[in-house]
Formats: C-alpha cells, sequence, structure tokens
C-alpha cells in the first residue's frame, strides 16, 4: 500500500477528482470526507437503515469511528466510486466521520463481483436483491472467464457450476434464482412470505412484467396458480395471443 495525507475537508468538484489514481497491482490508501466517495452505479440494491445489524453498525462507528476501510476504484466520471462498504460510507456521511479508503484499480467484471458479493453476505438479504446481486455476479464470472487464456480446463470456464458450488446450491437451483431478477418486485415478495415456490416464481419472471402485474392482481382476489398455469401463460404470449384478465382468469 502507498499512503497520501488525509483529505477530511468536503471537497469541491475540482477535489472529487483530484484523487491519487492507481495502476495495475497497486493499492492507495487515503483517509477521505465521506463526500469524497460515490455509490457504485452497480449497486441498486437499498440499505435498510432500520435494521438490527445496521444501528448496531452505526453505535459501533459512533464509538469507535470507521475501522474497516471501504473499497473503491475511480469510476467513470473520475470521481470515487465505491465497491464495498456502502453501508459505512451511509454512517459516516450521517455522522460526517471520516472514511479511511482503499483506492484500487478494478476492472468492471471484478466491480460487479465486488459489490455483489457485498450483498450476497449481508445477514439479511430479499428474493428480489437476491436475484440480481446472483445475475450481476454471474455477468462478472463470464466476463473474466471470457477474457481468460487458452490453458484453462473447462471446470474453470464454467462459472454457473462454480458459482453454484460456492453459494451451496445446484445449478438448476442457481439458474432459477438467477431467472428470478426478471420478476417483478410482487412476485419476489411472495417468495419472501412463503406464498410461491421458487419454481413457479421463475416462469412466472418469464412473462411479460404488465402479465406479472395481472396475475398478482387475482392471486391477490384469491385464485391460486401452478407451475403449469403459469407455463400455459408462457405458451400464449409466446404465440402472440393477448392475455386479458378474462383470459388470466380462465387459466387460473
Amino acid at each position: 500500500f502507498t499512503g497520501f495525507v488525509s483529505r477530511t475537508t468536503p471537497p469541491d468538484e475540482k477535489a472529487k477528482r483530484d484523487v491519487p489514481s492507481p495502476k495495475e497491482n497497486e493499492a492507495f490508501f487515503i483517509l477521505l470526507h465521506p463526500a469524497y466517495l460515490e455509490k457504485s452505479k452497480y449497486n441498486t440494491i437499498s440499505v435498510d437503515t432500520r435494521s438490527e445489524d445496521y444501528l448496531e453498525l452505526k453505535k459501533s462507528i459512533e464509538l469507535n469511528g470507521v475501522k474497516d476501510p471501504v473499497l473503491a476504484r475511480i469510476g467513470d466520471g473520475g470521481t470515487l466510486e465505491i465497491l464495498s462498504g456502502q453501508r459505512r460510507h451511509l454512517i459516516a456521511t450521517e455522522l460526517n466521520y471520516p472514511v479511511p479508503t482503499i483506492i484500487q484499480k478494478i476492472s468492471d467484471a471484478d466491480a460487479k463481483i465486488l459489490v455483489a458479493d457485498g450483498n450476497l453476505h449481508r445477514p439479511h438479504i430479499s428474493m428480489y436483491d437476491l436475484s440480481r446481486s446472483l445475475r450481476m455476479k454471474m455477468e462478472g464470472m463470464k466476463q473474466k472467464a471470457g477474457r481468460r487464456k487458452k490453458g484453462f480446463s473447462a471446470n474453470e470456464l464454467q462459472s454457473d457450476a462454480k458459482l453454484a458450488q460456492e453459494m451451496g446450491m445446484t445449478v438448476s437451483k442457481l439458474n432459477r434464482l438467477i431467472r428470478m431478477s426478471e420478476a417483478i418486485k410482487g412476485v419476489c415478495d411472495l417468495v419472501d412470505e412463503g406464498k410461491l415456490s421458487i419454481s413457479t416464481a421463475a416462469e412466472m419472471s418469464a412473462l411479460k412484467p404488465k402479465t406479472q402485474e395481472s396475475v398478482l392482481h387475482l392471486l391477490d382476489l384469491g385464485y391460486k396458480t401452478t407451475t403449469d398455469r403459469i407455463i400455459r401463460m408462457k405458451k400464449a404470449e409466446g404465440e402472440g395471443k393477448k392475455l386479458d384478465e378474462m383470459e388470466l382468469r380462465s387459466i387460473l
């Protein structure tokens, strides 16, 4: 690591872009005002600031400051993009505490993996956020595998098998969860509530968003659904049929 003089006063736009830029295999350590740092473009997951673990972390930072550094890279706009440590940064911003920061040169593929890992290792994660984090990590892993030189074994290039093993699940379950990233939030919420199976929800994710919303409306009215019924809807959409409410009621 190379250390730099701390920058703990609020920066202007010029100062935000005048941060040390590491080369390959370099890492810079610096103490920064939280305004220097921005949320990663890959991190679309919101933080539950009312959760017990968030409040415990906030209490610890209030007493001791931010001890574990966040990881950042120079983003497309020339400012620092957080890849790991979003919650620490949020709390530091609220408390106006400086943030220890490691700056590295990190590719888009590695950035996706790092952001996804940060979300996947949270104590609690919704199905909506889980599916999207898994999809992003898979994208990053496949990007990296695609750049590898000849000589790697087939097993090393099978990103889905590798990620499934890492997550402690079968490849088929992993693929269902990744398919869930196309589901609207209401469908994912029903899975979290135990009112819809992952297999049925994964099939629903292939329907047009408007059709998914219509199905949820009918479920609220007391209709029941099964994987087979959703497959019938998918087939009808694939054949170009209009699935209005009457047609959906008939299938359900």
